[in-house]
This record gives structure tokens, C-alpha cells and sequence, in this order.
């Protein structure tokens, strides 16, 4: 068979050029002021203060695949030894133990693989459905496609035989940047931008949902970006098929792209914020914390982002490319944010281990604000000290109540980061204890400097924030850090 993956697609409806200079202009925008703007598009396009999440494990069923796009390490050409096809057996195995620990879905794509002929998709499906059963998202526009090229079918049948044997919902992936000179360069072989649209528009006419990713980062222009942003748009407008959007960055290392400039924080914030401008016709706007950690995808939920996508069991193809998931997240999403569950504490009640928590703010003025936390450990039964220290006007003393924090007796600090911004990064930079940040809305940036300040932190130091004036959902944090397993 042809390793030519490209096929002649209908024409796609014209661009209006000056829509895409407009949202493009977005882009000039301040960062902060372009955050604003995006989260109050959010709270009309997803009223309420919930984020939600998803437990789920992605199963990649094949790494065989003919398509060879320039981004990616997962692949294996046919004939590698490194090459594999998953039994549905094996995929019972993963799927038993994803419920194990709560998974309601799993994810299921692979490469383009000619060998696989549409009964080893059907009888897997009816095989999930018999014995293991499970919301199955599952197979690509991509893959779809070289379904019924080998089989010379339409991919609408294709979309119905897989339907009826157990396909619940199709994911968003393959869509890359839907602009064809982006495509040919980074992935020739792959689908174009017209059949991408056709094939989500097939999957929505037979009633199953979607979701619309973009991985950008790969040279494309900002404008592609937002053409592509419109596309997906104009076809959720059309169809109503679309759960949600989900912009990642490109993860180059170990690829052909290996070498290309990393997308910068505030270049994927923006992105984010003008997608959620752009497209307010999609309820869900998702986080990417495996590309850009947990720090970022926290900031992310405050320019228009409303989802944290897949506390994922498993991950193979970004994290071939040196990219690993975070190993879990806190289920309090009340609030503004998320909290991150830390590696390795045990979601059980048990006794408090020993160990203090320090309570830090820069003024008097965000006492009210981290009361409410300091209330929460006090009714735990927690040893709480509260320290006034202003990381601005008073570096050293605060530096000096950092750096002896541990020898005091404390085991966890938390910051309120008010006026004084830049206070749990000072502190973590002066402290081996995980540090808790709590940005305050009573700062010159309504705590969304103190956001971007932790966010910055560099990979391996121990700070994470939770939401603005969140404190209480801190001290929750700080008691899971102080828990020791039961009966321990």
C-alpha cells in the first residue's frame, strides 16, 4: 500500500481575512488584560466555579504506523522490532486496572497501521463492551480515515460499523494546525485540514461527540493559529459536536523537530486566552499540565481555561518525547483552581504525622484571607504559627524565617501572596518544606501576579498554588502533606 497518506478533500470555505488580523491583534495584547478578558468569556461560556477533570487511562493499542510526521517519537515503521499491536486481552488488563483506581473512560489511539483491517477494531470494541466495560473515546480522525481508505469505504459506514460495536466518542487529535502549507511541512502524509473538518462532521451526524485539539509550537505563524481556532469554530456552529478544545504545545526532543524553540508560558497563556475568545460556542476549554506542568495549567484556569482533561494512568506518545504526566490531582475543584495532589500521599484518612505548618503573609491586610485557612488546621488539631513578613521590604528576615522553617519543627509553609507577590517564591527558594502559594486578590493584579510568580518557579523546587483566596483548599493540601497512611 501507499505510504501517501494526503487525499483530495473538498474545498474548505474561505477565511475572512480580516477576522483573522483581528483575533491575531490579540496577540499585542498585555498579558494580564488579555487574561481578564478570556476568563470572563469562560464564565459566560461555562457559568460557575467548577473545573472539572476526567480519571481515565490512555491505551495506545499500536505504535505501527506509516504516516512518519516529523513531531513524532511514539512511531515505529512496519517492521521494527520495537513495533507492537496490543491483544484485546492486553487491553482488558490496562482497562481493569484503570477502574481500579476510579477511571470512568479511557483513550484510546494508535498510529496509522494499513495492517489492522476494521474486524480487529470491531471485535475489540465488542470484546470492551463484553467483559471490560468502559466509556471507550477512541480512535482519531486520522486513523478513521486509513480505516476506510484500506478498506475502500466511506468513513461515514466506517463511523457506524464502529459505533454499533462500542465506540462511544472520538478525541480531537490529528488536527495539528488546519492549515495545509503548516501540515505539509510537519506532517505530509497525514489527512489535510478539509478532511479532518469532514470526518468530525461525519462523526457528529452519527451522533457521536467529539472533541478539536491544535498542537502548536511547530513554526506555524499566529495567524494559523487563529485560522485554525475559527475552523473549528465555524464546524462546532454548524454540528454542535464538540465537547471541548484543547490547544497543547509541540514536544519536540527526540524527534525530527528536535531543536525547535520551546513555546514560552506566556505564549501558551495568550493562545489559550484568544482560543477561548475565539471559540465561545465550545463549553470546554482544556488545560495541557502534561506539556506545561502544573504550575501553568493552574494559571491557565484563570485566562479562560475550565477543564484539567485526563488524570491520565498512562501516556506514551508525548511522553516519548521526554514529557511525563503528573502522577495525579486533587479532586477539591470548588474555587478558582485546582489543587495538585503530591506524589505518593495516600487519599485515605489516617493519623497526622508530626509536624508543624508555618503561615506566611506580606501584610496585616491578607490576614482575613488565610484566617480561613489557618481555621481549617486549627480544627485538625494542627500546630500553626502566623508570620508577617514582606518578601519586598523585608528580604532577609524573610529569607531567615524560610531558610530555619525546617529546624523550628514545621513540616509544610504556607504563603499568602498578596502586596507581596513574589513571597512563596522567595520562600521555596530558602526552604527544602513544600511550600504552598496562596494568591490574593488584594494585589495590585488581582492575584493573578502572585499566579504567574509561581508559575515561574523552576522545575524540582517544592511550590504549588492553589486558587485565588483559596487558602482553605491550601490547608487541605497541607493536611494530606502531614498524613501519614492508615493505621501507619
Amino acid at each position: 500500500m501507499s505510504t501517501k497518506m494526503r487525499e483530495v478533500s473538498p474545498e474548505l470555505a474561505p477565511m475572512d481575512r480580516g477576522e483573522v488580523a483581528e483575533y491575531s491583534a490579540l496577540y499585542d495584547r498585555p498579558l494580564l488584560e488579555l487574561g481578564a478578558l478570556a476568563a470572563a468569556r469562560g464564565r459566560e461560556a461555562a457559568p460557575g466555579d467548577e473545573i472539572s477533570y476526567i480519571v481515565d487511562r490512555n491505551i495506545n493499542y499500536t505504535n505501527v504506523c506509516v504516516t512518519d510526521c516529523s513531531f513524532c517519537a511514539f512511531y515505529r515503521r512496519p517492521g521494527h522490532e520495537e513495533g507492537y499491536v496490543l491483544t484485546p486481552e492486553q487491553i482488558g488488563t490496562k482497562i481493569d486496572e484503570a477502574k481500579a483506581i476510579g477511571a470512568v473512560q479511557i483513550l484510546m489511539q494508535g498510529g496509522h497501521n494499513p495492517y489492522l483491517k476494521l474486524n480487529y477494531y470491531t471485535e475489540l470494541l465488542d470484546f470492551i463492551k463484553r467483559y471490560h466495560p468502559i466509556h471507550v473515546h477512541g480512535f482519531s480522525a486520522s486513523e478513521l480515515d486509513i480505516i476506510a481508505r484500506v478498506h475502500k469505504m466511506d468513513v461515514g459506514a466506517v463511523i457506524s460499523e464502529l459505533k454499533d460495536a462500542g465506540l462511544d466518542s472520538v478525541p480531537g487529535a490529528g488536527a495539528e494546525i488546519l492549515v495545509d502549507g503548516v501540515r505539509d511541512r510537519i506532517a505530509r502524509k497525514k489527512i489535510d485540514t478539509a478532511r479532518w473538518l469532514e470526518i468530525h462532521r461525519e462523526v457528529h451526524a452519527r451522533g457521536l461527540l467529539s472533541s478539536a485539539t491544535m498542537m502548536f509550537g511547530a513554526g506555524e505563524s499566529r495567524r494559523d493559529r487563529v485560522e485554525h481556532m475559527i475552523r473549528v469554530r465555524d464546524l462546532q456552529s454548524e454540528t454542535g459536536g464538540f465537547t471541548a478544545f484543547i490547544p497543547w504545545t509541540l514536544q519536540a526532543d527526540g524527534t525530527e523537530m528536535d531543536g525547535t524553540p520551546e513555546v514560552s508560558a506566556a505564549e501558551y497563556l495568550k493562545t489559550v486566552a484568544i482560543s477561548r475568545i475565539v471559540i465561545d460556542n465550545v463549553r470546554n476549554l482544556q488545560v495541557s499540565y502534561v506539556t506545561q506542568g502544573p504550575k501553568v495549567a493552574q494559571v491557565a484556569l484563570h485566562f479562560g481555561c475550565n477543564d484539567f482533561g485526563s488524570v491520565m494512568m498512562e501516556e506514551n506518545v508525548v511522553s516519548a518525547a521526554g514529557t511525563a504526566p503528573i502522577s495525579g490531582l486533587h479532586d477539591g475543584t470548588s474555587g478558582s483552581g485546582l489543587v495538585l495532589r503530591v506524589p505518593g500521599v495516600p487519599g485515605e484518612e489516617g493519623r497526622l504525622m508530626g509536624g508543624r505548618v508555618l503561615v506566611m503573609m506580606g501584610s496585616e491586610s491578607d490576614r482575613a484571607v488565610m484566617q480561613k485557612g489557618v481555621d481549617v488546621l486549627a480544627e485538625a488539631g494542627v500546630d500553626t504559627e502566623v508570620v508577617v513578613s514582606s518578601a519586598h521590604r523585608d528580604p532577609v528576615r524573610t529569607a531567615d524565617i524560610a531558610g530555619s522553617a525546617e529546624e523550628n519543627g514545621f513540616a509544610v509553609v504556607i504563603c499568602g501572596a498578596g502586596l507581596s507577590a513574589a513571597l512563596p517564591g522567595v520562600v521555596a527558594a530558602h526552604t527544602q518544606l513544600p511550600v504552598i502559594g496562596v494568591p490574593i486578590s488584594a494585589g495590585t493584579l488581582g492575584g493573578m501576579d502572585s499566579l504567574l510568580s509561581i508559575a515561574q518557579m523552576p522545575p524540582g523546587v517544592p511550590v504549588a498554588a492553589v486558587g485565588i483566596d483559596n487558602s482553605r483548599n491550601a490547608a487541605y493540601l497541607a493536611l494530606r502533606l502531614l498524613r501519614g497512611k492508615r493505621g501507619a
